[in-house]
């Protein structure tokens, strides 16, 4: 591949040969050698990324087209850096990506990665834990640490088997003390909850999780059940809680895990959206949010019993979404009157 010095410098022109007489030039965006650098490290320790991103790319890798031709994988920002790596849905397995972390802390401004999208890559948590102890070598240069990654304000782990890597949950809970600034954070269809792992879990969502500074938890397709429900009560009665949304789709929770859930929200002040659709809570579960939600007291009929009281509680919840959980159309006239809302939930945060 052939490069014009002046039009390569202002970032807008690649020369390409794709054959000896014929010029092809495209619009470009030259990337700062210290980001290449480290890309290439990324793609060259993980094979399948490497045959995913290579395959019938002509461009030259110097230029962010070349690793944004299959989806887009790195967003920059105002200094161009790396703000977004997303290798999220590319169908590739990333075995490490501490070396690429390793060279983004050699820069003068360190890791700026905010956005890690790693959903479907089964990246062992063991591997992410220690790409989360990498140094800012700038600052420790100085006496002072900094863990670039303990800055990432979004983390999306969808997909990555975690229950089956060994002590895959304990690593995310270590993760996730690092990460003080994370906001986001995506575990959905990692199949959490087996056998031999309930507590882990359980101390996951009950002890770490309120702990940090997240306020959207995507937590569906886990097969969390009536039991692991039991944590979330925990974690929306904890003081130091900050979710905002909380999504529980397509698990195992029936009515006692519903009631848990209730429970948790009589004295929670901060989420404002829950999303339980796809379970099997019914209309006992959906029962004990209407008297948690303190609106109105139910009619007398086989869905309540004549102790029902309204609960005078402060809660900030406004949407719930609840289909496909065998609750009749009465009781969710009920639900929605209890939220004040015609429609039961709105748009995401």
């Amino acid at each position: 591949m052939d490069l014009l010095t002046e039009e390569y410098l202002t970032g807008l022109i690649l020369t390409n040969r794709n054959h000896e007489n014929d010029l092809v030039a495209s619009s470009t965006t030259p990337l700062k050698r210290n980001v290449v650098s480290a890309l290439r490290i990324l793609r060259d320790t993980n094979p399948s990324l490497k045959a995913k991103i290579s395959r019938d790319n002509a461009i030259d890798d110097i230029f962010l087209e070349h690793w944004n031709s299959v989806q887009e994988i790195i967003t920059l920002n105002d200094e161009f850096e790396i703000k977004k790596l997303n290798l999220g849905g590319m169908m590739v397995r990333i075995k490490t990506i501490v070396p690429f972390m390793e060279a983004l802390a050699q820069s003068e401004h360190g890791n700026q990665i905010r956005v890690l999208s790693l959903g479907g890559t089964d990246i062992p948590m063991s591997n992410l834990l220690k790409a989360m102890n990498v140094t800012h070598v700038a600052n420790a240069g100085n006496g002072h640490e900094s863990f670039p990654l303990t800055y990432i304000e979004s983390l999306y782990l969808s997909g990555c088997g975690i229950s089956s890597q060994r002590n895959g949950i304990r690593d995310l809970a270590t993760i996730l003390q690092h990460c003080t600034h994370l906001k986001t954070l995506d575990l959905r269809y990692n199949d959490l909850v087996s056998s031999t792992n309930h507590n882990d879990v359980i101390e996951l969502i009950a002890e770490c999780l309120p702990k940090t500074n997240i306020e959207v938890l995507h937590m569906e397709g886990n097969n969390i059940n009536d039991d692991i429900a039991k944590g979330f009560k925990v974690a929306l009665s904890s003081a130091s809680i900050r979710w905002k949304e909380l999504y529980l789709g397509s698990n195992n929770i029936k009515s006692r895990g519903a009631i848990c859930i209730a429970d948790g929200l009589k004295h929670n002040e901060t989420l404002i959206k829950l999303y339980i659709e796809c379970n099997f809570i019914g209309n006992e579960g959906t029962h004990a949010f209407i008297q948690v939600l303190g609106n109105q007291k139910m009619e007398d009929n086989e869905n309540n019993s004549k102790d029902d009281k309204k609960i005078p509680v402060n809660i900030a919840l406004q949407k719930l979404w609840v289909e496909n959980n065998g609750v009749g159309k009465e009781m969710m006239r009920e639900l929605g009157k209890a939220l004040n809302s015609g429609s039961i939930i709105g748009d995401s945060l």
